[in-house]
């Protein structure tokens, strides 16, 4: 699978709140990378995706604007912007690096508000 479709794939799982699928799409030694530190393996992140679908951008009541995707080889960068009832992420822009088909690496940086 082309590497950007990859990616349009995952952020409508991101959008759907499919926690499973989101997971699914990574390599089971991923590294994620963000504003508050650092994560090992896939399964750390469950947690972070649980909170954030349940309770930061429930796919019912967010509204999603993807700005941009960029894919060159095997990295792809993507900026978007969501507003939920209760938070609103104004900027925010990941960068995901793949091999066969997974995501490795992914970093994430982005502002998120309450309201």
């Amino acid at each position: 699978m082309d590497n950007k479709v990859l990616i349009e794939q995952h952020l409508k799982a991101l959008q759907e709140g499919d926690i499973e699928q989101l997971l699914a799409d990574y390599h089971e030694d991923v590294v994620f990378v963000f504003a508050g530190g650092a994560m090992e393996g896939k399964q750390a992140l469950e947690g972070v995706f649980a909170e954030f679908v349940n309770n930061i951008i429930p796919p019912a009541k967010t509204q999603w604007e993807v700005s941009q995707i960029h894919a060159h080889k095997n990295v792809v960068y993507v900026t978007w912007q969501a507003e939920s009832d209760t938070h609103c992420i104004n900027h925010a822009s990941d960068t995901f690096v793949l091999a066969d088909g997974k995501i490795t690496i992914q970093t994430s940086a982005g502002e998120i508000v309450p309201k």
